[in-house]
């Protein structure tokens, strides 16, 4: 729900949540505080598709093909993985590669929370 309202008010670009792809934990991270820093990558499906950058959070944004941003010069580690996990996905499925959530039951009552992990087969899934 986070990621899709981010990518709403920052671009405009209304979304369909379809998966976790990769998440990085980081202990002392730098910029953290002295706290751990997670990192979740979601894969999106939009729904909309004109661009209305919000002007206090956002520099510049636009749509490009995936490729491209693989070819850019000066992209991060992490950046150079997400995009291979994203091409495997589009090559093979994205099956191969999806974190996806389920909504369970809480013991408190009243309480949901989403569990993620790899898709289990029908039989297993009770």
């Amino acid at each position: 729900a986070a990621a899709v309202r981010e990518v709403q008010e920052e671009t405009g670009i209304r979304t369909d949540f379809k998966s976790v792809i990769a998440y990085r934990q980081q202990h002392e991270h730098p910029s953290a505080f002295g706290r751990s820093d997670m990192y979740v990558v979601c894969r999106l499906a939009p729904s909309s598709f004109d661009i209305v950058p919000c002007d206090h959070e956002v520099l510049q944004c636009q749509w490009m093909s995936i490729k491209a941003l693989k070819g850019q010069m000066e992209i991060a580690p992490i950046t150079n993985r997400i995009i291979s996990l994203v091409l495997y996905g589009l090559e093979h499925g994205f099956d191969h590669v999806d974190v996806c959530g389920e909504r369970m039951k809480s013991v408190y009552k009243g309480q949901h929370f989403k569990l993620f992990h790899r898709p289990l087969p029908s039989e297993y899934r009770k």
